[in-house]
């Protein structure tokens, strides 16, 4: 098919001249199907020309419907004040443009906040370990964000930021990115009682580590996912506000029948530093202290913990084939400015 044999031959580990190890056998094939690109991935054992010995041959299907993939998605958010948001998402993927397996992947959002992101994701060997993955975005985001506690006016920010990656895939766990990033963001807020306009030069280095072992993206049962970013702006790389933002995510989830108990934490820290609005810490919005608005509590320092519990009460079958779940879940967080003194006294 359009896949080079060789990122196959790659991540097939069994030795020839050896007994066969099925288990072995089954990670191997595991790892040929995340390639992403197979719709069916199997192997036979053949007559060999060393009788009694068998060779063994793998088997790929390359999908029908590639190889572009187009997802869509909306999401809506409605106050009881009568306003709401709205937005339609497109992700666009490009699969084996070449044979070490390079992609091209596009999302857009259409609505409120308009965004483009593209990015070249290139793989430097056939097993996919190493790659390089230049990134482009621009975002126009125009809504009611707070600018103190209880007062919110309409912000506008303009982004364009160019990136450049370099990392590394850790099989199934997760990847490992470093990279350098440049670009200008413009804030501002027009006839208000709290004028705000920032227009600034982006430019720094950015790392991030992530290693999810979830089972589900959207309801996890099993499993567990950790998230570290850092982002380092200096005035070296032409950086307007100099800065140094460090952020920590943990997620994990138990099930024991049709009950499941989940955890998640939360922090943020600028070590300090003044953080530019357009880059702050920000809580509020479903599952995020979800009592209030989203970024209602901002800052340059935050923690956010939640514990939640939900039941499996309906599974339907064919053709639909979706679980119905009723739960509850409890949530803790604060932010805080570079003035504070942050302390667990002060969580809501």
């Amino acid at each position: 098919g359009r896949i080079d044999p060789r990122r196959v031959a790659r991540r097939v580990t069994s030795p020839p001249d050896a007994p066969l190890d099925l288990a072995r056998l089954e990670e191997d094939l595991s790892r040929v199907f995340r390639i992403g690109d197979f719709e069916m991935v199997d192997y036979s054992l053949e007559p060999s020309d060393e009788p009694p010995a068998r060779d063994l041959v793998v088997h790929t299907r390359d999908k029908r419907w590639g190889p572009n993939y187009l997802r869509l998605g909306m999401a809506f958010e409605g106050h009881l004040d009568g306003r709401a948001e709205i937005a339609i998402f497109l992700y666009h993927r490009l699969a084996a443009i070449n044979r070490l397996g390079a992609e091209w992947r596009n999302q857009a959002s259409l609505g409120d906040r308009l965004g483009l992101v593209t990015e070249f994701y290139q793989p430097l060997r056939t097993d996919g370990r190493f790659f390089v993955a230049p990134r482009a975005l621009g975002k126009v985001d125009k809504r009611l964000r707070y600018v103190e506690y209880d007062i919110s006016e309409i912000v506008a920010n303009k982004r364009l930021e160019a990136n450049l990656d370099l990392g590394v895939n850790m099989s199934h766990w997760g990847e490992l990115r470093l990279g350098a990033y440049h670009g200008r963001s413009a804030t501002s807020i027009e006839r208000s009682a709290f004028p705000l306009d920032e227009d600034e030069t982006l430019g720094g280095w950015h790392g991030r580590l992530i290693l999810d072992q979830l089972d589900d993206v959207d309801f996890p049962r099993r499993g567990w996912a950790v998230e570290v970013e850092g982002r380092l702006s200096r005035d070296a790389l032409g950086a307007t506000t100099p800065y140094d933002r460090l952020y920590l995510s943990a997620h994990g989830a138990v099930t024991r029948g049709r009950s499941t108990v989940n955890g998640h934490v939360e922090a943020g820290t600028s070590f300090g530093d003044a953080l530019p609005f357009h880059d702050r810490c920000e809580l509020g919005g479903v599952g995020r202290l979800s009592a209030f608005e989203r970024g209602r509590l901002f800052g340059d320092d935050m923690v956010l913990l939640r514990a939640g519990f939900f039941y499996q009460i309906l599974r339907t079958g064919q053709p639909l084939s979706t679980s119905i779940y009723a739960g509850f879940s409890g949530e803790a967080g604060q932010a805080w400015d570079q003035a504070d003194s942050p302390a667990l006294d002060d969580l809501i």
